[in-house]
């Protein structure tokens, strides 16, 4: 089952400035994304998993996924299921906490 990808405009001003400083980190960010939509979420590499700390400041079941691994500040990715079925919503990425 695939899933349709939303963006906060937060998490695209993020995605955007980040594409004009590091390509590399970019280029990783789209393939994360691309892996959230199709397999999805539970692709092995994602490590997905619920990250309760986000779920007061979104106001929703926050799950955080990998955009890399293994390097310092290695970046995730945090979203939530919905508004609507069959959607994920990405409110931020940036460095793990």
């Amino acid at each position: 089952m695939g899933y349709s990808i939303d963006i906060t405009t937060d998490a695209s001003a993020i995605i955007a400035k980040t594409k004009k400083r590091d390509q590399a980190k970019s280029k990783k960010i789209a393939k994360t994304l691309a892996l959230l939509a199709e397999p999805g979420p539970d692709y092995p590499s994602l490590r997905t998993h619920r990250y309760e700390n986000f779920d007061k400041r979104f106001g929703a079941p926050i799950w955080q996924s990998n955009i890399e691994t293994g390097t310092p500040s290695a970046w995730r990715i945090w979203w939530f299921h919905g508004p609507k079925d069959g959607t994920i919503t990405i409110v931020d990425l940036g460095p793990h906490p």
